[in-house]
């Protein structure tokens, strides 16, 4: 899924909300005890395996401002979403 802006939550088609893993929390909430940061690459998996292996539902979301989309960087690159991981949270309404 591609966005402009960071949404607060994402609703699944059948109801689930499911929320941003921003700086290893979930909702204020420690979500796992590694300390690996959430914007890499190796961060993202860590999330992902941690929701796995709570059997929790997830989806990445990919955030560009409009702006921003088919334009270069200082340096002749395009540039490039952010990544974040949203997971499910049990009992949240």
């Amino acid at each position: 899924m591609r966005k402009g802006f960071l949404p607060d939550y994402v609703q699944l088609p059948d109801g689930q909300m499911l929320y941003p893993v921003i700086g290893g929390h979930l909702r204020n909430e420690p979500f796992f005890d590694a300390l690996a940061p959430s914007c890499s690459a190796d961060g993202r998996k860590a999330i992902i395996a941690e929701a796995k292996r709570r059997k929790l539902r997830y989806r990445t979301v990919k955030v560009l401002g409009r702006k921003l989309r088919g334009k270069l960087d200082l340096n002749r690159r395009p540039y490039e979403p952010t990544c974040w991981v949203f997971v499910e949270v049990k009992g949240a309404k």
